[in-house]
């Protein structure tokens, strides 16, 4: 997930309890988070997904 979004393992969440999905953390581009939900749906036994991901703003450090 960190690679295909461009992110350090520090900068991206994922947390999973009971085969459900949370995603929290920035990715660099808005069109990134379409990409990261259905990556996430596609892991074998995962039944939902809820996204927290937002894009970075200008002006956003980078950690």
């Amino acid at each position: 997930m960190t690679r295909s979004l461009g992110r350090s393992p520090d900068e991206i969440t994922v947390q999973v309890t009971d085969g459900r999905v949370t995603l929290s953390g920035t990715v660099p581009q808005e069109c990134l988070i379409p990409i990261a939900v259905p990556m996430s749906e596609s892991v074998d036994g995962v039944v939902d997904v809820t996204n927290h991901l937002r894009a970075e703003t200008a002006g956003t450090p980078r950690r």
